[in-house]
């Protein structure tokens, strides 16, 4: 079941990388930024793949993508929210994240081991951003969620990181215990994300023709 569930999240990740490549031309500006870490998710999970096929340590793989993660997903809610001062806290808190980050990994974590307080933070801050684009959107009477491709990612952003930030939370069980159903409800919420952003991306088409 784990290694079902794992083969198909790897596979997930490529389908909307397919899509945006397809169709970025074409899409929201917003939406080319989620294209790209799609991208780079796609390289990262190969090398992930590769150094476990070779048995190598590719636990720093985790920390790398945490990182791109962050910065696009901070560079895409600046982009479609609309208050100067979200914007200019995303701008501060983003750097501020990079430091705290590395100097988590560098000195009091390590590296090239599993250690997720990056992973919660990055989480709590990411979840911050899409409720902050949730709360606004509701002032604007012409936003139909579901008419609306980021309001459709925000939501499946909070339920994608609250997610993660449990599964993580009891990542030192996983490894313990060898329990297989926080690894499989992880691959399970991969797997989610990466087909909303399909729908994101095709969406992103519609509404780019308005």
């Amino acid at each position: 079941m784990k290694f079902d569930i794992d083969f198909i999240s790897f596979v997930s990740v490529f389908v909307p990388l397919a899509v945006g490549v397809y169709f970025f031309r074409r899409v929201l500006n917003a939406t080319k930024i989620l294209i790209l870490l799609v991208g780079i998710t796609a390289v990262l999970e190969i090398g992930v793949a590769t150094f476990y096929y070779l048995e190598w340590n590719n636990l720093f793989f985790f920390h790398l993508h945490t990182f791109f993660e962050f910065i696009l997903l901070s560079w895409f809610y600046i982009n479609i929210t609309r208050s100067r001062r979200f914007k200019v806290l995303v701008l501060f808190l983003v750097p501020l994240f990079l430091i705290f980050s590395a100097i988590v990994v560098s000195w009091f974590e390590n590296a090239f081991g599993f250690n997720s307080l990056q992973r919660h933070i990055e989480s709590a801050l990411i979840v911050f951003y899409a409720l902050y684009y949730l709360f606004e959107s509701r002032h604007y009477r012409d936003e139909v969620w579901f008419n609306n491709p980021f309001l459709i990612f925000s939501i499946t952003a909070i339920i994608y990181f609250l997610g993660s930030l449990f599964v993580f939370i009891f990542a030192n069980q996983m490894f313990t215990t060898g329990n297989d159903a926080s690894w499989a409800i992880h691959g399970v919420l991969n797997i989610l994300l990466n087909l909303v952003i399909v729908l994101v991306v095709l969406k992103s088409i519609t509404t780019s023709k308005r």
